[in-house]
């Protein structure tokens, strides 16, 4: 029976999220008043290819009230929700398709913008000095307002049971900003002080600065101060922020793989 202190039961699980291998949500950063010349190109760039853009419409087949939009061409797909004001946020249904999009909305305006690419789907990965396997799952919850923002949902097995586990949104609703935010993170008590926690931390931090976010929130246990002060994180009441190594600029590259 696992025992987990903190209340994992009021956050959605791997179980809730909807993952489709190969989709991605892109998050580019740019000025406010910038917005709507850059979803003009980003429009005008997917006509030139061949998509056909049409208004967003709901269950009913009635246009959604906000200036959302579908783009398709055959099996390829992108869509547009408002969500949030410092970023403009696709969902991109393939990878190929988000890699093309990347370069051409980093070139679309001048000044300091930032691509960041969120590929959803399931991998595992490895924690040095520790026996046992970690699967990180991303997607989202669905028919929601923020339907578009995935979370990551990352978990370390041992012997089949899950020893430690972390939940990652990708906005803060509370200051209404994107970006990784950690909602929830534990180590089960009997594997504590260990350095586990670490390890599952600096994994959640590097594929944050690999997905090209250039920082980190945490919605932090009170009680895990310490915690959250030695692995970097400046406190403020119930939060925490770190700034990571300058990400790297998405430019369309293979991303690094996974074993």
């Amino acid at each position: 029976m696992e025992k987990w202190t903190l209340r994992w039961e009021n956050y959605p699980g791997p179980d809730r999220l909807e993952s489709i291998q190969g989709t991605s949500t892109i998050f580019f950063y740019v000025a406010e008043s910038a917005v709507h010349l850059t979803l003009a190109a980003v429009e005008r760039g997917l006509i030139a290819q061949g998509f056909t853009v049409e208004p967003l419409r709901d269950d009913h087949g009635i246009v959604e009230s906000e200036p959302a939009w579908t783009a398709a061409r055959g099996p390829d797909t992108v869509l547009y929700t408002p969500s949030f004001n410092d970023a403009v946020i696709l969902r991109v249904s393939n990878e190929s398709l988000s890699k093309r999009l990347e370069r051409p909305l980093s070139e679309s305006a001048a000044g300091d913008n930032r691509v960041a690419n969120v590929e959803h789907g399931t991998r595992v990965f490895a924690i040095d000095g520790w026996e046992g396997e970690g699967t990180v799952r991303t997607g989202t919850l669905g028919p929601e307002s923020n339907r578009l923002v995935p979370y990551k949902f990352y978990a370390f097995w041992q012997r089949d049971e899950v020893i430690a586990k972390a939940l990652v949104n990708h906005v803060n609703l509370k200051l209404e900003q994107t970006g990784p935010s950690i909602e929830m993170f534990e180590v089960r008590e009997e594997h504590r002080g260990r350095g586990l926690g670490r390890r599952l931390l600096e994994r959640v931090e590097e594929d944050a600065r690999h997905d090209g976010f250039a920082c980190v929130r945490s919605t932090h246990d009170r009680s895990a101060l310490g915690f959250w002060k030695h692995m970097g994180y400046e406190l403020d009441l119930d939060e925490g922020r770190k700034e990571l190594p300058w990400a790297t600029m998405r430019t369309g590259e293979p991303l690094r793989t996974e074993g």
